[in-house]
């Protein structure tokens, strides 16, 4: 039985296209992969910085006690200067140890995300990044992934269709029946002995035709509902985009005021540290400085950390079928 003419290639139109959709299904959750290793990563980055924070916080209060203590003793300062200082060295330890604590859940989180124990290698910094959005948004989606994938998805249920109007179709078939005949030996026979050859040709037709028309309203309803389901997934890129965007400047924003704010800060440790050393005179002052120079080196290494988790968002978001 052979099918109507282009059936079989309507069933081989629907095959290549599904599979094309289901391809890019699959570059799809790669390049998200790559978004939520980033969303691991970096925190592990902040994590660091935050320790080497740490450290470097307790060995600068140790030089303070160290020279409390020696106003103490030259009756320039009072005990309470030595006991605020071993009051910040005792919050900056267990601040370490909490981090420490830390460190193993946000390796493990990485690991689960990677499905494999991996040796996490951590830079010191993080290069600087120049973001300039993409300022042409009409087709910006239209090669991503998920778009892509609808498409095929849409255009399968066309194939489909048009299968389902081919599938309605009559079926030709065409035989040969081969019968052996025996010679004859009592009589004379024209033929005799001759063996059989009989083409045959026969027409299937398909008298169930409820079942091909619900075939075709099918794939009529899943080309409405791919349809609109594009839509509604570019309106989601696009909202995502308009998110991601945001906060990308906001942190680049962040990023510039905490360097500043850490330069100025340290500055004016400086001076006042000085001011200290000579008369003994707002060690309580230094101390509060000191704390206003961590904050913004902390506040720092978390924007950065965010900075890089929405850049990689950003980049999953612009991908297109070819990346």
């Amino acid at each position: 039985m052979f099918p109507w003419f282009g059936t079989l290639k309507a069933q081989k139109n629907v095959v290549a296209l599904e599979a094309e959709a289901r391809f890019q299904s699959f570059l799809d959750t790669r390049n998200k992969l790559y978004w939520e290793v980033a969303a691991k990563y970096y925190p592990i980055y902040e994590l660091q910085k935050l320790k080497q924070i740490e450290h470097e916080n307790i060995e600068i209060l140790k030089s303070y006690k160290s020279l409390a203590e020696g106003k103490f003793s030259s009756s320039n300062a009072s005990m309470v200067d030595v006991l605020r200082v071993d009051i910040m060295i005792d919050d900056a330890k267990t601040n370490l140890e909490i981090l420490k604590q830390k460190e193993k859940s946000l390796a493990t989180a990485l690991q689960n995300v990677l499905n494999a124990e991996v040796v996490i290698k951590i830079p010191d910094t993080l290069n600087a990044i120049d973001f300039q959005p993409s300022m042409v948004k009409d087709s910006l989606f239209d090669q991503h992934p998920l778009m892509q994938s609808l498409e095929y998805k849409l255009q399968s249920a066309k194939a489909n269709e048009k299968l389902a109007s081919k599938q309605g179709l009559p079926k030709v078939g065409l035989g040969l029946d081969y019968v052996i005949v025996g010679e004859r030996q009592d009589m004379g026979l024209a033929d005799n002995g001759k063996d059989v050859f009989m083409p045959m040709v026969s027409v299937s037709l398909p008298i169930f035709r409820k079942k091909y028309n619900a075939q075709k309203k099918e794939a009529q309803l899943l080309q409405e509902s791919y349809s609109l389901l594009k839509q509604n997934v570019k309106n989601q890129l696009d909202t995502e985009y308009e998110s991601t965007v945001f906060e990308i400047e906001e942190q680049l924003e962040l990023l510039n005021l905490y360097e500043r704010q850490i330069k100025k800060t340290e500055s004016t440790l400086e001076i006042i540290w000085k001011t200290y050393a000579n008369s003994g005179a707002d060690f309580e002052e230094v101390l509060r400085i000191q704390q206003q120079f961590l904050k913004y080196r902390r506040l720092k290494a978390n924007a950065e950390s965010e900075f890089n988790i929405s850049m990689q968002k950003y980049e999953y978001l612009i991908s297109n079928s070819t990346n």
